[in-house]
């Protein structure tokens, strides 16, 4: 189980669905820009997960990738990315850059 702030190692391509669900202990997570695709319930149920770096690389985010994620409380993600509105929950304040 993954904890702390992870950066997920440049050889990753895609992030498959629940990849990282219940990681209880991650805090933080940036997506390197090797990675394109970020499946469904990917981080599903990280409860401690408060930040996420989202990389220009990512073309496609599926849905309920951050359902669960009570103290999620920031997401960058790059302009002109689509994503399922149920992707994030309510509270998340999603910066664009």
């Amino acid at each position: 189980e993954k904890s702390g702030s992870y950066e997920v190692p440049s050889t990753v391509r895609e992030i498959d669905s629940n990849a990282f669900t219940h990681h209880e202990k991650l805090t933080s997570i940036v997506l390197s820009d090797s990675v394109t695709e970020i499946a469904d319930q990917a981080f599903s149920d990280c409860t401690r997960l408060e930040s996420v770096m989202i990389s220009r690389s990512v073309k496609s985010i599926g849905k309920w990738v951050f359902n669960g994620c009570q103290n999620l409380e920031t997401v960058w993600i790059p302009k002109g990315l689509k994503f399922p509105p149920d992707t994030f929950p309510d509270n998340v304040d999603v910066s664009r850059y």
